[in-house]
């Protein structure tokens, strides 16, 4: 029977790309031969790409990054995909983890951390005090975090964080943190690139400068190659619409929303979700509590096309679910099929758009409505590589 020790390192490496991080990182303590091995591995570039695309592709559970909305908790859940019977019914496996142990180094710089918005890319995720303007990455999977220097505004005295988001610049092969920052109505946009230590000013117009969309719970997501925020428009037309940053070109753009989005009806039956599915930029459209029993549960896909030089975006309407007379809360997309979904009183469920059929995951009140989807990585804070 062969042995560990009779393979060669190729094909141990080649197994070890296929390991979940964790397992991989834990197999550093089996013996030194070993640790020295995947020591170097999580130092290589090729090999932690290689390793989040097996990741990406391979899972078996959808993790979750989530924040309270009735307290300062933030957490993380992992749903499996196998199921257990409990009380007579069928629920997904699940297991929810303390995200605060993370952030004891940074507790001074972040004392309002919880309370402000998350995002996510590749296994990083980015934490936000707003107010204080702080930036905190940290890789969950790794337990690495780095506290991004503070912006040094002289002009400004008291700034404010309006918007901020992580995302991926596939083409130069770098993560990037891009932030718009206002004072007194005044605003300033600025790019970090992991790796640097100081942040760049990138051009913003001053016409499209847009406050927070007021009417959604997820109002912002990273998706190929650009960063996305739902938003209305800052002048007398209060338009709803998409403000987008591409992570290469540096450059930010407007996206118009469906026109059914503007009505003077939408506007006082309907929330808005934003979020990933197949790749492309969802919008989830759901009733207001009182409207349940008349509205669904609408999907809009965007697609892009392409025009000369420039790219133009257009919107479908995929779907309609009924809410079956309860308030329910579209969250994100899990995989391709499985929606979740906060159901009022009832817990989280699952809908799968294939099939049109709801699973239970988590029986009773659920205190939170804001979650970023989280593949685990070996991607480091510090840039391409895992110290």
């Amino acid at each position: 029977m062969a042995k560990v020790s009779d393979l060669s390192d190729d094909i141990i490496i080649e197994i070890m790309s296929w390991l979940p991080p964790e397992s991989l990182l834990r197999s550093t303590c089996v013996q030194k031969s070993w640790y020295i091995l995947i020591k170097d591995r999580i130092k290589d570039p090729k090999f932690v790409a290689k390793h989040l695309n097996h990741s990406k592709n391979e899972s078996t559970a959808s993790s979750l990054i989530f924040k309270s909305l009735t307290d300062i908790s933030m957490g993380s859940l992992t749903l499996y995909n196998d199921i257990i019977d409990q009380d007579n019914e069928r629920y997904f496996r699940f297991v929810v983890e303390d995200f605060k142990p993370l952030l004891p180094k940074h507790d001074d710089a972040f004392g309002n951390v919880f309370t402000n918005g998350i995002s996510h890319c590749n296994g990083i995720v980015c934490i936000v005090d707003h107010v204080r303007c702080h930036v905190l990455l940290c890789n969950p999977t790794t337990r690495e975090t780095k506290l991004l220097p503070n912006p040094y505004f002289p002009e400004m005295e008291e700034i404010y964080t309006v918007k901020i988001g992580l995302g991926y610049d596939c083409t130069a092969n770098v993560y990037k943190v891009v932030r718009v920052c206002e004072w007194f109505f005044n605003f300033k946009a600025q790019v970090y690139t992991l790796g640097d230590d100081a942040w760049r000013d990138v051009i913003l117009d001053q016409v499209e400068i847009t406050d927070d969309y007021p009417l959604c719970t997820v109002f912002h997501m990273y998706c190929k190659g650009f960063y996305y925020w739902l938003v209305t428009k800052h002048d007398a037309s209060n338009q709803y619409m998409i403000h987008s940053f591409d992570m290469h070109n540096e450059e930010f753009h407007t996206i118009s929303l469906p026109d059914i989005f503007q009505s003077f009806e939408y506007r006082f039956t309907c929330y808005t979700s934003l979020t990933e599915w197949n790749e492309s930029v969802v919008l989830l459209c759901y009733p207001m509590k009182s409207f349940v029993s008349t509205k669904p549960i609408e999907m809009w896909v965007m697609h892009k096309s392409f025009e000369g030089n420039k790219n133009s975006e257009y919107w479908t309407k995929y779907l309609s679910i009924r809410p079956e007379g309860n308030f329910q809360c579209p969250i994100i997309f899990l995989n391709s099929e499985e929606l979740l979904i906060t159901a009022y009183e009832k817990g989280l469920l699952c809908y799968n758009i294939r099939t049109s059929k709801f699973w239970r995951i988590h029986k009773g009140n659920i205190a939170w409505l804001q979650a970023i989807r989280y593949v685990k990585s070996l991607v480091s804070v510090n840039g391409n590589t895992v110290q």
